[in-house]
């Protein structure tokens, strides 16, 4: 497993060593898509590695999935180059890899960004420069309505969250009521 995770960050470094120029954020929140859809259909992977299967139709079903998730071509040179080391199923881990080598070489960082409802350019600015100056990242920002944050917004990374709404604060609030009542509870 620790093999294959050095084995799978190795590729990914080598494909954006060639490629970085090609890529952007666009295209960046597509491998994520991409990723996000192999994780979630294992069996995809599976009609790669059966040996019956041609490589000019494995080529063709490789291009008809890069139209779909619209990745540039230069993916159908990395998944055939997997197919050929007998690697296919590591393709998880180097989308993964490439998201975060991607981020690293352009000093950049994703957030999804949930509010109630859509936000204004002028509130979209006001996020995006807070979340700049917090991170001292350039931000790529995918956004998502959540009627459930009852108002306010939150904003999610890898590794970072803020969040101002009223659902967050009624949690605060139900979790300092539950230890209250644990506390003249005695307990």
């Amino acid at each position: 497993m620790i093999r294959d995770t050095f084995i799978a960050r190795k590729y990914s470094i080598a494909f954006l060593n060639i490629y970085i120029d090609k890529i952007d954020d666009n295209i960046f929140l597509n491998i994520e898509k991409t990723l996000n859809y192999l994780l979630y259909n294992h069996d995809v992977l599976s009609f790669f590695s059966l040996p019956n299967i041609s490589l000019t139709d494995k080529t063709n079903l490789i291009e008809i999935f890069l139209k779909k998730f619209q990745l540039p071509d230069e993916f159908k040179n990395l998944i055939l180059l997997l197919i050929k080391h007998n690697r296919i199923t590591l393709i998880t881990d180097v989308l993964k890899y490439i998201s975060y080598v991607y981020q690293d070489m352009n000093n950049s960082m994703k957030f999804e960004i949930t509010s109630v409802c859509k936000l204004s350019k002028s509130d979209i600015n006001i996020l995006e420069n807070f979340l700049i100056k917090k991170t001292g990242k350039k931000i790529i920002p995918v956004f998502k309505i959540n009627k459930n944050l009852i108002a306010g917004i939150s904003m999610q990374s890898d590794s970072q969250m803020w969040e101002f709404s009223i659902n967050q604060q009624l949690k605060k609030a139900n979790k300092i009521a539950y230890k209250e009542v644990e506390r003249l509870n005695g307990n």
